[in-house]
């Protein structure tokens, strides 16, 4: 069996900033902080899931976001108001965590970073949104997943780097 597992992600690229235009892919890179560095200083990372069958739900999206936004360059490139983006690309994902029994307490929190929720083959990286963005990098509860705490301690690191 072939692994699909990789990043699916909603992004508007430094170049784009100012715009309403923003870029729906998927990265076979599932490592954050090398995902990261593959855009330029001032991107904004919007939504990043970590999915086991990330080709297959990316096309899922696009075929919606074909018939609901512009697309503006290639196939990866859409026009529209960022926030109905966002809940497009969002309720896609949901619908689909439905679909495939997907449990929807496998996301990371995005609301409280100090929280520990379980880890599985569905991560959210939205919650690092807010650190990348100022939010003050918290210490972790000790007991919390070693996966989540890495992925937290990569986005105060990303934090400190880039801003």
């Amino acid at each position: 069996m072939i692994n699909d597992k990789g990043l699916l992600y909603l992004i508007q690229p430094a170049e784009l900033v100012g715009t309403q235009r923003y870029k729906i892919g998927y990265s076979k890179n599932n490592d954050i902080t090398k995902f990261r560095k593959d855009y330029k200083k001032g991107s904004r990372f919007l939504d990043i899931y970590e999915y086991d069958n990330s080709p297959l739900l990316v096309r899922e999206i696009r075929n919606n976001f074909n018939n609901k936004f512009k697309l503006v360059a290639g196939r990866t490139y859409y026009e529209g108001n960022e926030t109905d983006i966002k809940k497009n690309f969002n309720a896609i994902i949901s619908n689909y965590n439905n679909a495939n029994n997907i449990n929807s307490s496998n996301l990371i929190s995005s609301t409280n970073s100090n929280y520990c929720n379980k880890y599985s083959s569905l991560t959210n990286y939205s919650y690092m949104q807010n650190i990348m963005y100022g939010a003050k990098c918290q210490t972790m509860k000790k007991n919390c997943n070693s996966n989540y705490k890495s992925y937290y301690n990569e986005a105060c690191s990303a934090n400190l780097t880039y801003y």
